[in-house]
């Protein structure tokens, strides 16, 4: 199995004969996605729908695409490490040798990069203690009014409740009907 992993990618084409209006719906149907945002896909510099797929999984997206009447392309992507260098054969194999110089990511010049400034900052060791800790006070209440009565003892006598006054005089009940 091939490592080659590969971006599906929308350059805005629609298949002959479709009206790129419907297409733009379809997506957003299959997209699951609000039509503004599908419209934004019809970039002809390219949108990369879906990246880092291996090579079945990209045209199982080019072929979803298609049905909906967009046309899309499966590019592979660039190697993240530049490939090693093999060595060299000593038997024919009868194939042209591959020109890797193309595969290559040049390495950007150690120029370009820059420091950012950062405040001059220390790590703790592991177990540390980072903050010194400060007793909280104890709060000052005054308690020497209270006083504590015997376990059982009724602390407070129920009052009457008196029984509610409701006038029904204009209520009456309709007898059931016979059916």
């Amino acid at each position: 199995m091939s490592d080659a992993l590969f971006s599906v990618v929308f350059r805005g084409e629609v298949a002959e004969g479709q009206d790129p209006e419907t297409v733009k719906a379809r997506l957003a149907q299959l997209f699951k996605i609000d039509p503004a945002r599908a419209a934004a896909l019809f970039n002809p510099r390219g949108v990369p729908i879906k990246k880092r797929l291996d090579e079945t999984t990209a045209k199982k997206y080019q072929l979803a695409m298609q049905k909906a009447g967009a046309i899309t392309h499966v590019v592979p992507e660039e190697p993240l490490t530049p490939p090693r260098p093999s060595p060299p054969s000593t038997e024919s194999s009868g194939s042209l040798p591959l020109d890797t110089s193309l595969m290559q990511r040049p390495d950007p010049p150690v120029d370009s990069y820059t420091v950012p400034e950062a405040p001059n900052l220390t790590v703790a060791e592991p177990g540390a203690l980072l903050v010194e800790y400060e007793p909280v006070p104890e709060p000052a209440i005054d308690t020497s009014d209270l006083t504590m009565a015997e376990p059982g003892v009724t602390l407070a006598q129920p009052r009457e409740v008196p029984e509610p006054d409701i006038d029904i005089s204009g209520l009456a009940v309709k007898e059931p009907q016979a059916s």
